[in-house]
């Protein structure tokens, strides 16, 4: 979720209208509406997408669940670029088990048939997931795939965090686009570190104008219900964050 709010900020900051469906909320020509699926039924969501077209939005950034991959319902959709964040233990009442959800989210890269020649592939390779995703997407994608890790070996990295407790600071490291460059970020814990770094390299794969699209990161707001802080004065730290799993629950307390 947080990932695709970023991206879509980068789109609006570089003059592209962007529309959003996900998990919170879909928005369509810049007006926000509620959600039923994280990503709608097929028929539902074709009609999403030409709304957007006709409301005057040049892109759209998309969450694709894994019970939306498995269910055929992004068929037929076209996709410039696909991104992977992670994979955790989640929807297990769906899959049979982390290897079956692995294998839905999959398809989105590697799907029944080939690979479009366009589609740029995404991943952060900073876990054991992601790493075994890029190395079967490698083949396949050649130069369109592009790897992200935090302080790890990839094509973008985010080097020197400074968390805080009201944001992040790190360096973008780019060679393939000749980018080295501080950034500060309005979401604070290292999680978010790693979704602004995948958001990003996403906005370079695609070509978006660098300093725009990156002062579109530096300038974006927090995501209601993700790590979102509440303020009110008050002499001690409240948190609203949608941890529904052992792992996102771990992250935010670490955090």
């Amino acid at each position: 979720t947080t990932t695709a709010h970023l991206l879509a900020a980068m789109f609006e900051a570089s003059g592209r209208h962007s529309g959003v469906l996900g998990t919170v909320s879909n928005r369509v020509g810049g007006r926000d509406e509620p959600v039923r699926l994280t990503t709608p039924e097929s028929l539902d969501l074709q009609a999403l997408i030409a709304r957007m077209v006709a409301a005057g939005d040049v892109a759209c950034v998309m969450e694709v669940s894994s019970h939306a991959l498995a269910l055929g319902r992004t068929a037929g959709v076209r996709f410039a670029a696909a991104v992977f964040t992670n994979l955790s233990r989640d929807h297990l009442d769906f899959h049979a088990d982390l290897e079956e959800y692995y294998a839905a989210k999959r398809r989105l890269f590697l799907g029944d048939g080939e690979v479009p020649a366009a589609t740029i592939a995404v991943v952060n390779v900073s876990g054991a997931w992601g790493r075994r995703l890029a190395a079967e997407c490698r083949p396949a994608y050649g130069p369109r795939l592009w790897t992200c890790a935090v302080e790890e070996a990839a094509d973008v990295r985010a080097v020197a965090l400074e968390l805080a407790a009201d944001g992040a600071a790190f360096t973008l490291v780019a060679p393939r686009a000749g980018l080295e460059q501080r950034l500060e970020v309005r979401l604070a814990a290292r999680f978010n570190v790693e979704n602004a770094l995948t958001a990003a390299t996403a906005a370079l794969a695609l070509g978006l104008p660098v300093d725009a699209a990156l002062r579109g990161l530096s300038a974006a707001q927090g995501i209601p219900g993700r790590f979102e802080a509440v303020r009110g004065g008050q002499p001690f730290t409240v948190l609203v964050d949608y941890s529904h799993t052992p792992d996102s629950l771990e992250n935010a307390l670490l955090a």
